[in-house]
């Protein structure tokens, strides 16, 4: 049996992890997880570098920063999602361009999903100028600063957008509609951790990808809104909302895990875009290897087939 350390964003999309867990999907792989939540990006990073933690979700921003900055040996072996970006703000404010010299959260501001912000700002006619960035961290971090009415607006997913609606805040934009094609999260490590541990991060990525095809099987639906409320935490009454979010066909979680190459292209884009990263441009290659996920596919195949 194979004990793996796991880091994660607070965030309903890691449901099948929670479901590969609670219906033995990682025990019946030989994998046994010891999972805890990260303060932010930057924390996960370092983390996952300095080997606090085998394995982590992250953004493919995070990751292309950490190695074009740090000159760590990340790389992302399977896509989970690419993002359930929503730009909440409070009611007072009704569209993107009212947060014009407003105070906005963010994770970093220079990483990740801040960049998908930046850019719905600046097709809604805002530069760089004309707001305040705020990094608090994670999501929870950046539902809470909402909350207390430090900032503006800020980025969530599900459940924390569904939350901060029902608490009167407003949904501005929908990030798919700016950024149509972008990896958000995927699993990260180190490269070193995985060539030493090769068969097992196989394993890994094959009950992971199980944990999403069992939370997609209709039958499994109320088993699986129960498995996020009860090792998700998420509230009961907003699972059921959560849960729809995440198996929605065009825009729920990738089916089978996939890496998003044109979606790593344009997060890469993005941050040239964006003045962080310089020519000439790295290609995902330089940040994925889809070779491990290719052996999780023929494990889960030929398992199919006996």
């Amino acid at each position: 049996m194979n004990h793996l350390r796991l880091i994660l964003f607070r965030a309903g999309y890691n449901l099948p992890v929670f479901a590969a867990e609670a219906v033995g999907i990682f025990a019946r792989r030989g994998i046994t997880l010891a999972i805890d939540y990260t303060p932010s990006s930057r924390a996960t990073g370092q983390g996952l570098i300095d080997g606090t933690w085998q394995l982590g979700h992250t953004a493919a921003d995070d990751l292309i920063e950490d190695n074009v900055e740090r000159g760590a040996d990340l790389f992302m072996f399977m896509g989970l999602h690419s993002g359930f970006l929503r730009l909440i703000a409070r009611s007072s404010l009704r569209a993107v361009g009212d947060l014009r010299g407003q105070r906005l959260a963010v994770d970093s501001a220079t990483s990740g999903f801040v960049l998908v912000l930046r850019k719905i700002l600046a097709l809604s006619g805002l530069g760089p100028g004309e707001y305040e960035l705020v990094p608090v961290g994670a999501w929870e971090r950046r539902f809470e600063a909402l909350m207390a009415g430090g900032v503006a607006a800020t980025l969530l997913s599900a459940p924390w957008d569904l939350k901060a609606q029902a608490q009167g805040c407003r949904c501005l934009a929908r990030a798919e509609e700016f950024v149509p094609h972008y990896q958000a999260t995927g699993g990260a490590t180190t490269r070193r951790w995985a060539r030493a541990n090769r068969d097992c991060l196989v394993r890994y990525i094959a009950a992971y990808v199980d944990g999403v095809r069992w939370i997609l099987d209709p039958g499994n639906r109320d088993a699986a809104i129960r498995v996020l409320i009860e090792r998700g935490g998420v509230e009961p009454e907003f699972a059921a909302a959560t849960f729809d979010v995440l198996i929605d066909p065009a825009t729920g979680l990738y089916l089978d895990a996939g890496l998003n190459l044109p979606g790593w292209e344009a997060a890469i884009a993005l941050r040239h875009e964006m003045g962080l990263l310089s020519p000439p441009l790295p290609g995902p290659d330089q940040f994925c290897d889809p070779s491990y996920h290719a052996e999780a596919l023929a494990l889960l195949d030929a398992g199919a087939r006996r």
